[in-house]
């Protein structure tokens, strides 16, 4: 798969779907990835946002269908306040496993510019 667009999807911190968007989508595989899966539903227990299909990870793939365009975008949570520590290591142990969902801080943008609405992926 080549992405062709440089894409950014920007969702609300409680779309816990969009947040799984990617999640095991290149499966678990080695002891250490299952480790990981294993702390990251610990902390989703904590945060009480555990995906019911979360503990059944042959089932990670059954979920897919219709998101396929979600594979194609930097995914990302656009923070409309400051989270919660808990929050934001849930999302640090999910990005060392899948490399996402990234995080921008839309407080700040539109601190800065009132009518931020998104952000350009391409930008440094």
């Amino acid at each position: 798969m080549v992405r062709r667009t440089a894409e950014i999807f920007l969702f609300d911190a409680d779309d816990h779907e969009s947040m799984f968007a990617k999640y095991g989508m290149n499966g678990i595989w080695t002891e250490e990835q299952l480790a990981q899966h294993k702390r990251i539903g610990e902390l989703l227990e904590k945060e009480n946002i555990k995906p019911q299909w979360f503990d059944t990870i042959e089932n990670i793939g059954d979920r897919r269908d219709g998101l396929d365009h979600r594979r194609m975008s930097n995914n990302s949570i656009a923070f409309e306040k400051k989270p919660k520590r808990e929050f934001l290591n849930l999302v640090f142990e999910m990005m060392q496993l899948e490399g996402e969902p990234g995080f921008f801080n839309m407080e700040e943008a539109r601190r800065r510019r009132p009518n931020a609405e998104g952000v350009n992926p391409c930008g440094k």
